[in-house]
């Protein structure tokens, strides 16, 4: 698939996040996906996450944990299979009460028009001083 579609397939993950359609958002994605979102293990959603039942438990985790105060999608670069989208949030961690803003970047790869590979990278030192309560 071309750059293009790509993007198109990212910008319409992010919409059906954005709208709390996860069934959509899950929809894009391929049996098999490897979802990556490294961290310190305080912060009860990071790992390595495959298959389409282990992300719907990763969304469901965040849920659970945080709720989204602001949630923005600046850019999308994309090369190859891969579309890379940069954004920042803020988060309130439910527990503390605490909140953590950050920039992120998303790498989305793609495979005949599926998502096959998620890694997204941020400050985790941001978060688990809102998960620590300071």
């Amino acid at each position: 698939m071309s750059k293009e579609n790509n993007i198109e397939l990212a910008r319409a993950f992010y919409e059906a996040f954005e709208e709390d359609n996860l069934d959509a958002a899950l929809d894009l994605l391929d049996e098999d996906i490897v979802w990556e979102f490294q961290g310190p293990k305080a912060i009860p959603y990071t790992g390595i996450f495959r298959g389409k039942e282990q992300v719907a438990g990763f969304f469901k985790a965040i849920s659970e944990y945080v709720e989204a105060e602001e949630f923005n999608v600046e850019e999308f670069l994309a090369e190859g299979d891969n579309v890379v989208v940069l954004g920042d949030e803020r988060m309130r961690v439910k527990s503390t009460g605490q909140t953590f803003s950050m920039g992120w970047a998303d790498i989305f790869t793609f495979k005949d028009g599926r998502l096959v590979r998620f890694r997204e990278y941020t400050d985790t030192g941001a978060m688990l001083l809102a998960y620590q309560g300071g």
